[in-house]
């Protein structure tokens, strides 16, 4: 704040009854100038008309000069309330707003005060000495009034400050709470993504599952056939070796007949009716072992003929699937059975 009449940044600064400040020489010498009777004068500003009487001049102390010159007018935030939470900023500017509301009630109740209180003292002031120890008065009180007065500035400032601060602190926490809006949007997404995952995996393992299933009942069914299977086989081969147990005991059979026949032959060769035959001991008699073993037999016959013109014998004859009957000469009686 400058003063009016010098332009300048005030300095020791008094206030007229209109509420005007100027510095203390500039208003002194402006007082010199105008006043005709030296007791009377008017504000340089507003040419409101004020007694010369000395408590008028009201002096403002130097702790109250921050207010008004704008060199020293500034705001400082302590740490501590620089680190408040949003919470306690809210409830820091409604005591601030509270406490504001009950100073400008009572600024204005004691400015109504202040201006009776100086109404009356000016109106004693001209025919009465003893109005000076009232306007002394008066002027304690409107010192007090003003030096509430500057509190109340001072709170109201520091309000103001608050209030800034507070809406500064409330932009921030917008901002951050779109910041976290925003990332618990990409969480949501992001989650259904996963439960889209999740239930892709979940048909995929009930797909495998199933198949696993059908696996495992294929797998009962292969092991079941392979099983009936495998007993078919061991069947067979029992009956192969039982078949092949009676083809052995067949074989010795057929080797013994085979030796018996041998046997006959010698017999016969050695027997008084060889040399009828006019042949040497060199006849063959037809017949396979294999044929007979492999139960399908030929009807064998001796190719030297025999005395008496007996006819050929057959070596061979079937008696059933499995077993034959085989029938050689022996000399002139009946043929021997095996």
């Amino acid at each position: 704040m400058s003063c009016s009449i010098c332009l300048s940044n005030l300095k020791e600064p008094v206030s007229v009854p209109c509420g005007h400040i100027y510095c203390t020489e500039c208003l002194t010498s402006h007082i010199s100038a105008t006043s005709r009777d030296g007791f009377t004068s008017m504000c340089p500003t507003c040419r409101e008309v004020f007694n010369m009487v000395r408590p008028e001049l009201t002096c403002l102390p130097k702790k109250f000069h921050q207010c008004i010159v704008p060199s020293l007018r500034r705001v400082y935030i302590s740490p501590a309330e620089s680190s408040l939470s949003k919470e306690a900023l809210k409830r820091k500017l409604s005591l601030a707003d509270a406490r504001v509301q009950k100073l400008e009630e009572d600024k204005e109740r004691l400015m109504r005060e202040c201006e009776r209180n100086i109404a009356a003292a000016q109106a004693h002031a001209r025919g009465e000495t003893g109005a000076l120890r009232d306007v002394a008065s008066l002027r304690r009180k409107l010192e007090l009034t003003r030096e509430r007065e500057a509190s109340f500035r001072d709170a109201l400032a520091q309000t103001v400050n608050d209030a800034a601060e507070a809406q500064q602190e409330l932009a921030a926490v917008k901002e951050e709470l779109e910041e976290v809006q925003e990332e618990l949007e990409t969480a949501k997404e992001e989650l259904e993504e996963v439960q889209e995952q999740l239930e892709e995996r979940d048909t995929q393992l009930e797909q495998a599952e199933e198949d696993e299933q059908e696996a495992r009942e294929s797998a009962k069914n292969d092991a079941r056939l392979m099983s009936t299977a495998l007993n078919e086989l061991r069947g067979e081969a029992k009956e192969a070796k039982e078949a092949l147990k009676a083809m052995k005991v067949k074989y010795e059979r057929m080797k013994k007949h085979c030796r018996a026949v041998e046997a006959s032959r010698t017999a016969e060769d050695s027997s008084p009716l060889a040399p009828l035959t006019g042949k040497r001991n060199s006849s063959l008699i037809d017949h396979s072992v294999d044929d007979v073993f492999g139960a399908s037999p030929k009807r064998l016959r001796v190719t030297r003929p025999l005395p008496r013109s007996r006819g050929s014998f057959p070596l061979a004859t079937p008696v059933n699937q499995h077993q034959h009957r085989c029938s050689v000469p022996g000399g002139l009686g009946s043929p021997f059975r095996t």
